[in-house]
């Protein structure tokens, strides 16, 4: 929520800021998101995956592979971002424009090979 009209943070305060992501952050216990403050270049921080309290927007890089709730079924392909909003195309051709974060990265489904075993009475 935004400040009140006149209050300014008090001793005890906590307050949200934004912040950009500067790379990858690790998926390992130890490893460290690496954080600049938007607007300040030179303000820039380390801190635990474990302690980021919300995301804001999410950043799709053209060509990641993304799917959505209920806009479309299937993998869609990114083709093109602009702020919060992303234009995709899903395997048939079909191209929609959505909210960067309704999107979530496709997972291709593992194939499962299925091995085929003989009982005693078909051998």
């Amino acid at each position: 929520m935004p400040l009140p009209k006149g209050y300014l943070p008090r001793n005890g305060d906590e307050v949200l800021i934004r912040a950009r992501a500067k790379r990858d952050t690790s998926e390992d216990a130890d490893g460290e998101g690496y954080f600049e403050i938007v607007g300040r270049e030179h303000n820039k921080f380390f801190m635990q995956p474990s302690e980021i309290h919300s995301l804001y927007l999410r950043n799709w890089d053209i060509g990641t592979m993304v799917t959505c709730g209920g806009e479309f079924e299937g993998p869609a392909e990114v083709i093109a971002v602009d702020g919060a909003e992303v234009w995709c195309r899903t395997e048939n051709g079909i191209r929609w424009t959505i909210e960067a974060n309704e999107l979530e990265p496709h997972i291709a489904p593992e194939d499962d090979l299925a091995v085929e075993t003989m009982t005693e009475t078909e051998a």
